[in-house]
């Protein structure tokens, strides 16, 4: 198991947490997912990307709040993985009904 999962799953107990955003930057250089995770929101930050894989399973509605913001549904996560091999981190994280997979160059762990 890798550092970052480690501190991920055991340290900052990110598991059974839910997104609470995801933001991809022009070209897909840089993600950054965001985490609610009381006191304060864990934050995945994904540098020099090479591969952003983001899918959400099509026969689950992606229904809207009343007011029409926001979704209707949040994405807790189930399980997230980290690699490293060859100079790049590859992280998949599971939140049914979400899937991602982001292969990038630098990868850290932040708070905010």
């Amino acid at each position: 198991m890798h550092e970052l999962e480690k501190e991920l799953i055991f340290n900052l107990g990110v598991l059974d947490m839910y997104i609470e955003s995801i933001s991809v930057d022009d070209w897909f250089e840089n993600a950054r997912i965001v985490i609610d995770n009381e006191p304060c929101n864990t934050v995945c930050i994904f540098k020099n990307c090479f591969e952003i894989y983001l899918d959400h399973d099509k026969t689950y509605s992606k229904g809207k709040k009343k007011d029409g913001n926001g979704l209707n549904y949040k994405y807790f996560i189930q399980d997230i993985g980290v690699k490293e091999d060859n100079g790049f981190f590859e992280v998949k994280i599971s939140a049914w009904p979400f899937e991602s997979k982001i292969v990038c160059r630098e990868f850290y762990v932040d708070s905010e």
